[in-house]
């Protein structure tokens, strides 16, 4: 193989862990997240074993959940919990709707969350948010099922 790696020649990680800190991110001021709220991104370039440390990628982001309750009496607790928030000040744009359960093929779905985000911080700080965490106490008892997707739109003209 021509392109194998030699794991040999990688540079040994130091044993302490406050030397190596793999969950750092800066996210300037405009995100403001928590202390432990930050990740660093490392790479490895081809053919070389220096680790270098990247900037995130600055692209808008969106998320999407699928959530199913356990009472279908409680699909409209579900969709209020959800709703606080669009009160977290990095999302760009929030929206949280009832299924209409007009497919053929499965209706398993009750509340899906549509949220946009500027970047990766926005989001990171997002869900470091205090009204993130209430929203979970709310509404992970009444939910059977969470599924969600996130994925990265390259800004127009890139």
């Amino acid at each position: 193989m021509r392109d194998a790696l030699d794991f040999g020649s990688l540079p040994k990680l130091p044993l302490a862990a406050e030397q190596w800190n793999f969950n750092r991110l800066d996210c300037g001021s405009s995100a403001q997240p928590s202390k432990s709220s930050a990740v660093t991104f490392f790479s490895f370039p081809k053919r070389s074993t220096k680790m270098t440390k990247r900037t995130p990628r600055r692209e808008p982001i969106r998320h999407v959940v699928f959530f199913s309750s356990k009472d279908p009496g409680d699909v409209e607790r579900i969709a209020d919990g959800l709703s606080m928030l669009a009160k977290i000040p990095t999302v760009s744009h929030f929206e949280v709707g009832k299924n209409r359960k007009q497919d053929s093929f499965s209706n398993e779905v009750d509340v899906i969350v549509y949220a946009e985000f500027e970047d990766e911080c926005a989001m990171h700080a997002y869900r470091s948010h205090p009204i993130y965490q209430e929203c979970i106490e709310i509404v992970r008892p009444l939910r059977e099922l969470r599924i969600a997707a996130d994925f990265q739109v390259p800004h127009p003209g890139k």
